[in-house]
């Protein structure tokens, strides 16, 4: 499995991290109407900037200021995020820490773990805890609280993470039984102990993925409650290199070092994070050209032509791509809705299957510019791990129409297709494919999600498929996704998809041996292309977009994969 791993990362690792501050944008304004767009996106967010502005202004003259974006998934009104549910601003990583964090080879960089094991027949891995860690409040870091973190991964209903465990003893009883413990996760002094019913060559990686919370602060806490308990979600303490000094809800936080860090002391004093919710993409945009941004990653900056004319008018911006295995994706919503408008074809597999025929993947991904590859099944066709002998994708629309007629769809009924991008390349990507449904007679809509994403994804579900973005560093773990464990609650039929992937992804993930796992992981993609509950459209690398002439950013950063490398903020500088 290793030797796989390293051959994926091998074939994408072909990356240019030079600044594109001196290449011409082939699509950039003339500077003046650049200039004018920029003032009016920055106008829809003047509360937040001046409030922001105001903080750094504050700030004492000889501590100069690194200037962040501040994203959430749902929202930035009265609460912080929980990792447990998202993880999309650079605080995240920099307040809270997981036991390890995969390189990418196999490996880990140790965080609070300092190493790991892994019994012989694959059922026990026995972590070392690092000793003499405080969180930012200046209580000890100790063993229960990585006993409750697993355990509220799982319990708590909304989080995203908890599946990562299902091989875990205890799993169900926790998950369905609300047992108050995670039975197969213990403490035997510094050592944690996970015991798991059937062996599961993703499991380290699966754990890197979980960051610790406090138990004595949350552990007290029902687990409905929580992503919402106020006493510590309006300025949560932490165990990594910063912690969190002014809020100001929903404008701005500050970040200064957290002194009692294991790691050493920041070289950066003092960080802004301000939010863009208001003014989206085009007033972030306008803040980097601005100079009012240090440094952006994610949605909104995540497209390379818009990064080369952020850095065509701001000389000191640089945008450099980095390798990723983050992949946009659609789900079909094959269950219930809370407007109780169910498109009842939509559960039947032709009709999926056709609608997954008719979208120009190709079109879609030259959006991105060379930034982005089509995909046919869910995995990168660039990877060691892409089943070769499944025919390139090629759009069909007569195809689609065959399988539609012979379902008896609906064509009097129109599709809801649900995005939560609301970038100018994701808009035109909607608007093409309503076009492309459009070719064979379907009726479709697209409309923008806003507000709490988690409700609307994960609980309301009101759409017929919803256009999403993932990113893991095992290609295959896609396919889990797609089996009876999902967190994806809108794919229902949940027996069914057991009945299909459920023992092709045990094959896979307890594979002992490369030529095991490729076997698995190509049976798997040949089921995911017969099944359509989950169809991929393009793998994209990601964009940075920073200040080349004040952030000191350490090279390791620009080699990780999407969110998965090391962040190492402790030694990021202002120069």
């Amino acid at each position: 499995m290793r030797k796989l791993i390293s051959l994926l990362l091998a074939a994408l690792m072909v990356v240019s991290l030079a600044a594109c501050a001196s290449e011409p944008a082939a699509t950039e304004a003339p500077a003046t109407e650049a200039a004018t767009e920029a003032a009016a996106a920055q106008a829809a967010t003047t509360a937040a900037a001046t409030t922001a502005a105001a903080a750094t202004e504050a700030a004492p003259a000889e501590v100069p200021v690194a200037k962040f974006q501040w994203t959430q998934a749902n929202g930035i009104d009265t609460l912080f995020e929980s990792p447990h549910r998202d993880q999309q601003h650079v605080g995240v990583f920099a307040l809270w820490e997981p036991l390890n964090i995969p390189v990418g080879d196999g490996t880990y960089i140790p965080k609070l773990a300092t190493d790991y094991e892994v019994s012989a027949d694959g059922l026990t891995y026995t972590y070392t805890l690092r000793e003499g860690v405080q969180w930012s409040d200046g209580e000890p870091f100790t063993a229960d609280d990585v006993l409750f973190s697993m355990w509220a991964a799982i319990a708590d209903p909304v989080s995203n993470f908890g599946a990562k465990l299902t091989d875990v003893e205890g799993y169900d009883d926790v998950k369905s039984n609300g047992a108050k413990e995670l039975s197969g996760v213990t403490a035997d002094g510094n050592k944690i102990i996970f015991k798991l019913t059937s062996p599961n060559s993703c499991f380290a990686l699966n754990v890197s993925g979980i960051y610790i919370l406090p138990k004595h602060l949350l552990g007290d806490v029902a687990p409905e409650e929580l992503e919402t308990y106020e006493d510590y979600w309006k300025k949560p303490v932490g165990l990594g290199c910063w912690k969190i000094d002014e809020v100001s809800f929903p404008d701005y936080f500050t970040m200064v070092p957290n002194e009692t860090y294991y790691g050493g002391q920041s070289k950066i004093q003092k960080a802004l994070f301000t939010s863009y919710q208001t003014g989206g993409g085009d007033a972030l945009v306008a803040g980097l050209i601005a100079g009012d941004v240090d440094f952006a990653y994610g949605n909104n900056v995540n497209d390379i032509e818009a990064a080369k004319n952020i850095c065509a008018q701001n000389a000191e911006m640089a945008a450099p791509v980095i390798t990723s295995t983050y992949y946009r994706f659609f789900l079909f919503n094959c269950g219930e809705r809370a407007d109780g408008n169910v498109h009842e074809d939509i559960k039947k597999n032709d009709v999926r299957k056709a609608i997954s025929m008719l979208i120009d993947r190709e079109a879609a991904a030259s959006c991105y510019n060379g930034q982005s590859v089509a995909l046919t099944t869910l995995v990168n066709p660039n990877s060691a791990m892409y089943n070769s002998a499944i025919p390139a994708f090629q759009r069909d629309v007569e195809g689609a129409k065959a399988l539609l007629d012979a379902a008896g769809f609906d064509y009097s009924q129109e599709l809801n297709i649900a995005y939560y991008y609301n970038d100018q390349n994701t808009i035109d990507i909607m608007d093409m494919i309503v076009q492309n449904l459009a070719d064979a007679g379907v009726k479709a809509e697209a409309h923008l999600l806003t507000g709490d994403l988690g409700v609307q994804l994960y609980t309301d579900c009101n759409f017929d498929m919803v256009y999403c973005g993932g990113s893991n560093l095992d290609p295959i773990q896609y396919y889990h996704e797609i089996t009876s464990e999902s967190y994806y609650t809108m794919l229902h039929a949940v027996e069914e998809r057991g009945a299909i992937f459920d023992d092709l992804w045990a094959a896979y993930k307890t594979a002992t041996n490369d030529a095991d796992a490729k076997a698995a992981a190509d049976a798997l993609q040949v089921a995911g292309q017969e099944n359509v509950y989950e169809f991929g459209i393009y793998s994209l690398n990601n964009v940075v977009v920073y200040n080349q002439n004040k952030l000191a950013i350490p090279d390791k950063f620009f080699n990780g994969i999407g969110q998965y490398g090391d962040w190492d903020l402790v030694n990021w500088e202002i120069k």
